[in-house]
């Protein structure tokens, strides 16, 4: 009897993390591949079925990020490349590039990396956590490479859509220690200010007391503001 192809989806996927967790490295790879080369058999023809193209796109990039991990980084830029030719114009691919781009980082290719840090980043999605999650390594390598008006742009494009508390706390502080590199003194202070009023008790506010050279207000006088009470 056939065993349903979902089935069998499991039954890789169950194995290549078992065989990970035992670090049997030559084993996890060869399921994560097997995986791959099943789910791109249904890739084959003019009219390719949505749900089809997701296995593969996930089955491939677990696949290449085994290749790169194995510290194989030219294998899977190579695999990355044909795995977009196959997907491309199907269903998005905000997830290859984000992936394309680390690894081209991790090589010191920063060009390369930005472009498709950028693709990721300019990929249309409704989704605006998935939106500032490629966004956010976008705007990180541009601070790392002291691109820091693109840095400072795409953060406060973060800003706008970020619903998350912490997440905006985190963005808010790279913001201002960007600002402050771009020699924009007093917006950067503002923003630190405001991390130690809107967020006080939280990791980055404790840091923007230290980028203002302040000490931390006396316990008593944290009680008194109804510090702890936020």
């Amino acid at each position: 009897e056939k065993i349903p192809i979902n089935l069998k989806r499991v039954v890789y996927e169950n194995l290549k993390v078992s065989y990970k967790a035992l670090q049997r490295r030559d084993d996890a790879l060869r399921m994560a591949k097997q995986l791959w080369l099943m789910d791109a058999s249904f890739l084959n023809g003019k009219h390719i079925n949505v749900e089809n193209a997701k296995h593969a796109l996930n089955s491939g990039l677990s696949y290449a990020r085994f290749i790169w991990t194995n510290h194989k980084g030219k294998e899977a830029l190579k695999f990355l490349s044909t795995l977009e030719r196959k997907l491309k114009g199907k269903i998005g691919l905000a997830e290859l590039y984000l992936l394309k781009g680390r690894v081209f980082e991790e090589d010191g290719k920063y060009s390369a990396a930005l472009f498709c840090l950028s693709k990721a980043a300019n990929t249309p999605t409704t989704d605006s956590v998935q939106k500032n999650l490629y966004s956010w390594s976008f705007a990180w390598l541009n601070y790392k490479i002291r691109n820091y008006p693109q840095a400072a742009k795409t953060l406060k494009d973060m800003l706008l859509i970020e619903t998350d508390p912490g997440k905006k706390s985190q963005e808010t502080f790279w913001l201002a220690k960007t600002t402050a590199q771009m020699a924009q003194v007093e917006e950067s202070r503002n923003l630190f200010e405001q991390l130690t009023q809107d967020d006080p008790i939280s990791y980055y506010a404790l840091l923007s007391y230290r980028e203002l050279k302040r000490d931390l207000p006396p316990p008593s006088k944290l009680s008194h503001e109804g510090f702890f009470s936020k």
